[in-house]
């Protein structure tokens, strides 16, 4: 993880920068669904179905991911 040769982090270095993943993991998410609904728009409206159906299957895999990613919890 860190790569100062330091050694390991402490807990409270390591949930930082778990915290951090997480925030990124769903930042990028969100930015793929959007753009994916985007896209799904735009080739509705220029009445191109067939492109605009194909987005639901990405569509449908970030929601997943997202609905059943939880990031870490230290007990």
């Amino acid at each position: 993880m860190w790569c100062d040769g330091r050694g390991d982090p402490t807990p409270t270095e390591w949930l930082a920068e778990m915290n951090f993943r997480s925030a990124a993991a769903y930042t990028l998410s969100a930015a793929v669904a959007l753009i994916l609904l985007v896209v799904a728009a735009v080739a509705w409206r220029h009445r191109r179905r067939d492109i605009a159906l194909v987005q639901v299957f990405p569509l449908l895999l970030v929601a997943a991911f997202v609905i059943t990613w939880t990031p870490y919890i230290p007990v």
